[in-house]
């Protein structure tokens, strides 16, 4: 979509002025999976800190609820995170997400400490 500039009729005596600008159609990108994948993913290292001390006081059905929500929301900004990077709506918060979401999982993280926990 383009538009031609417009020549405009002076006023009596006056001299025309120079040409408008061509005006174009502004196209503007949003930029949201990648921000809100990196939040979903600091809520959910958040939420896994609050099931791990609620876990240490002895609740463990409050503890493991909260562990699946955890769980639930790293996949959720996992997928967004991809999303963004694939889309590039938000590239760089969209694979900061994704590693996020990765090392910080729960599951990762009983992988790890259970191969640490075998070498020691």
């Amino acid at each position: 979509m383009s538009f031609e500039p417009v020549q405009v009729s002076a006023p009596d005596g006056a001299e025309p002025g120079p040409l408008a600008p061509p005006l174009r159609a502004v196209s503007r990108r949003i930029r949201r999976p990648g921000p809100i994948a990196l939040v979903l993913a600091m809520l959910a290292v958040g939420l896994e800190c609050v099931a791990i001390v609620t876990g240490s006081g002895g609740a463990w059905g409050a503890a493991t609820v909260l562990a699946w929500f955890s769980i639930a929301f790293f996949a959720l900004s996992f997928a967004l995170g991809i999303v963004a990077a694939i889309s590039g709506l938000g590239r760089a918060p969209g694979l900061a997400a994704i590693i996020l979401s990765v090392l910080v999982n729960p599951l990762t993280l009983v992988g790890i400490f259970s191969m640490l926990g075998s070498t020691a």
